[in-house]
């Protein structure tokens, strides 16, 4: 892997894990890391609900509480 790659891939972990909400889940196997998954609530006015097929209602795209809890 090349160290651009690694530089750019820490510094989105670095944003990424700033974000209110973000949390992460590590699996070990025998006491060794073994695989991780991470998320972040999306804001409403993340592009990524932009590049959906269809709109999607403004309640589906808005975090309440129960996104969160």
């Amino acid at each position: 892997m090349s160290s651009r790659c690694v530089s750019s891939c820490s510094e989105r972990l670095s944003g990424y894990a700033a974000r209110p909400g973000w949390e992460v889940v590590l699996g070990d196997v025998k006491g060794e890391t073994a695989g991780h998954a991470f998320g972040v609530p999306l804001a409403p006015t993340t592009r990524w609900w932009a590049s959906m097929a269809n709109p999607l209602p403004e309640d589906f795209t808005t975090p309440d509480a129960s996104m969160t809890s």
